[in-house]
């Protein structure tokens, strides 16, 4: 089963000339209000697009960007995309998102299969710190793992027509579990589209709210923290080397520096002073204003356990 229309070279039916024009018009309706243009481009040149039609402040404010969906969660990767990213989009603004409706959801996705709220935790954290706007897909804030869904329950054609070497969409596309207890984990007194895995009960959203340790309370808690820190929401990006599987970049504005290191890996890894480019005299201050696994600041090092994440202020001597 094929889909002719992906077939096809679509040189005169996507993202024409005309289109900016168009975006402009929008814009400006779009201005009136207190209101957002959100673009979702289909270009196999989509940075460049992204780039075009967001660059300035007369067309769209941001548009989606889909390079992370991928099954490589690794460092050396992100860091590959976001720079391909920045280079392409240059001063437009993207919409970063690590799950949609199209993908193994990310929790199943980066841990070969193996999810655990460690790894949710850190994923979402780390797609809030990278350059661009944050889209959480409904279910990822609760650290959903892909569903199981049984055959003869599917609805997607494709998961239908190649199972089971390609099991198809609908394990992200099952029902949001509300409530741990309720029928269809309160999604719906009626039967749903799609059944509710049995292990989803656990992470519903009763069951993590006011939870300190839940992957929700975690995701809205450093939310909050994003929100305090000017770097994070329009500051620069600039990476360092990958070593170990620990990716290391810098976020920076006029009157902020953080430095943050994310360790992907299952092992602790350490990561050398002299290894951060930092200035003679510079100083480190570790953040602590969310709760997740974090590193610490141990002498000349960073030092990191499995799947944490460290946030530090740079201050310049004098």
């Amino acid at each position: 089963v094929g889909s002719p229309y992906s077939m096809q070279v679509h040189r005169y039916d996507h993202t024409h000339p005309d289109n900016r024009l168009f975006m402009e018009d929008i814009r400006r309706l779009m201005d009136r209000y207190d209101a957002v243009a959100l673009g979702e481009i289909g270009s196999e040149r989509s940075a460049e697009i992204i780039g075009e039609y967001t660059r300035g402040n007369n067309r769209l404010h941001m548009a989606y960007s889909f390079d992370l969906m991928g099954p490589d969660g690794s460092a050396s990767y992100i860091k590959d995309i976001m720079e391909s990213l920045q280079h392409k989009v240059s001063d437009g603004w993207c919409c970063l998102a690590i799950g949609n409706h199209d993908v193994q959801r990310v929790a199943s996705r980066w841990t070969g299969n193996e999810p655990d709220t460690q790894s949710a935790k850190l994923f979402a954290i780390l797609l809030s710190c990278l350059r661009g706007a944050v889209c959480i897909y409904q279910g990822d804030e609760l650290g959903l793992p892909e569903a199981e869904v049984p055959f003869e329950h599917l609805r997607d054609p494709f998961g239908i027509n190649f199972w089971p070497v390609y099991k198809g969409r609908d394990g992200c596309r099952t029902p949001m579990p509300w409530q741990e207890d309720a029928p269809h984990a309160g999604f719906s007194s009626a039967t749903p589209w799609l059944p509710i895995d049995t292990s989803h009960f656990a992470l519903a959203a009763d069951r993590q709210t006011g939870n300190p340790d839940s992957v929700y309370e975690c995701i809205r808690d450093f939310l909050k923290f994003r929100k305090r820190q000017p770097a994070l929401l329009h500051g620069d990006l600039n990476f360092l080397p990958v070593r170990h599987n620990v990716l290391t970049y810098a976020r920076s504005t006029t009157d902020q520096t953080l430095l943050l290191s994310f360790n992907l890996d299952g092992q602790e890894r350490r990561i050398d002073r002299n290894d951060l480019g930092l200035l003679n005299g510079a100083r480190l201050e570790r953040l602590d204003g969310f709760k997740a696994p974090q590193g610490v600041i141990a002498g000349e090092a960073l030092v990191l356990p499995p799947r944490s994440v460290l946030i530090a202020e740079v201050r310049q001597a004098g």
